[in-house]
């Protein structure tokens, strides 16, 4: 089976094989680039491993966010954290405010230069462009998910290779 680089789901096999390299400096995505996989470990790893490191380290940052929130809940009382935070709330809005009028203004100024005209012929080719393009993609997520339930009741994996074709 032969699966396109593009694709949303083997990016996330790739950013997954990233993520438990953190931790374990066992997995060389240059490796399975260059080789390739099986389904049942590409499963694996998009499904179970990497969901799994990533709820943990959400808990890990979450506890640390409750701490920063119930700290002050306790020692300055209700009144007194909603001051400290109300204050922290403001100045980051603002400077998000901010940055979003600056980069609002300078998109409207570059759609004016452009042209309406442009941006519906762009719109139009990357429709056709998508189109054309849409079998070189590869199988959908939702198939990738029946081949692997297919496999593991045949207890046979096919390999997969990647593919870097332009999409």
């Amino acid at each position: 089976m032969e699966l396109n680089e593009k694709r949303w789901y083997v990016q996330w096999f790739f950013f997954s094989l990233y993520v438990i390299d953190r931790f374990t400096d066992g997995y060389d995505e240059k490796a399975y680039r260059r080789r390739g996989t099986n389904l049942c470990h590409f499963m694996r790893v998009t499904l179970i491993w990497a969901p799994l490191v990533l709820l943990l380290n959400l808990a890990v940052y979450g506890l640390l966010l409750s701490a920063l929130v119930l700290v002050p809940l306790y020692y300055f009382g209700l009144f007194g954290s909603m001051k400290i935070y109300g204050v922290i709330i403001g100045i980051i809005l603002a400077l998000v405010f901010i940055a979003l009028l600056i980069w609002a203004a300078h998109e409207i100024t570059r759609m004016l230069h452009e042209g309406s005209s442009k941006l519906a012929d762009a719109i139009q080719e990357s429709k056709a462009r998508k189109a054309a393009h849409e079998a070189v993609n590869g199988p959908s997520f939702g198939t990738m998910v029946w081949r692997y339930a297919v496999a593991t009741k045949r207890r046979i994996c096919p390999l997969i290779t990647f593919n870097q074709h332009e999409s």
